[in-house]
């Protein structure tokens, strides 16, 4: 699997003027897009992470500077991005011109793009591309994985609790975990001071 090949298919659901931003802020898309892209299913969101504060703080101004109100009293940014919401994890937009919504988000900021895996729930969902340079980034058992249709947990998931709700989601996609990979999400579970 070629970058290129990644990044021809990102495009089918990143507007070029978001592809722009991307570039302009050495954005990270990972996750679960690419999960959707390489098993042919519908891609829901993209995810996007940035390398420091500094660079998602200015990319926020530069979707403000071009923002203005349509019809709908809506924010409609000159990157055709509609403001949605936002949390203390990420700020989503939905794209205008390619019909999906965008998460840039803010919970962390990742040296190497494969530094973000270590939040990630499952190795499936462990590809990352840099727009900027065109690089791509595997976890070594991702394709693996993929291919074969299994969950493998990584014990140190952020988000324990969210990965065990979202096992029924995969498990309706043909997916699979052994009893194994389970017990590691209950006992990564365990560990959350709640």
């Amino acid at each position: 699997m070629k970058t290129k090949y990644l990044i021809k298919e990102l495009e089918k659901y990143v507007a070029s003027e978001v592809m722009y931003l991307l570039e302009k802020y050495n954005c990270i898309v990972a996750g679960g897009a690419f999960t959707s892209i390489l098993t042919n299913k519908e891609v829901n969101d993209i995810d996007v992470y940035f390398h420091t504060k500094e660079d998602f703080i200015a990319c926020m101004e530069d979707i403000k500077s071009g923002g203005s109100l349509d019809s709908d009293d809506s924010c409609l940014s000159s990157f055709g991005l509609i403001y949605l919401g936002h949390s203390k994890k990420s700020v989503t937009f939905h794209q205008k011109n390619a019909n999906c919504n965008i998460q840039f988000i803010h919970q962390g900021f990742y040296k190497h793009p494969m530094d973000v895996f270590a939040d990630f729930n499952f190795t499936i969902n462990m590809v990352a591309v840099t727009i900027k340079g065109e690089k791509k980034y595997l976890h070594k058992d991702a394709m693996q994985h993929l291919s074969q249709c299994v969950l493998v947990t990584n014990g140190g998931t952020k988000f324990p609790i969210m990965s065990v709700l979202r096992v029924d989601k995969y498990k309706k996609r043909g997916y699979s975990i052994s009893k194994k990979e389970m017990l590691k999400l209950i006992l990564a579970c365990s560990g959350l001071n709640l």
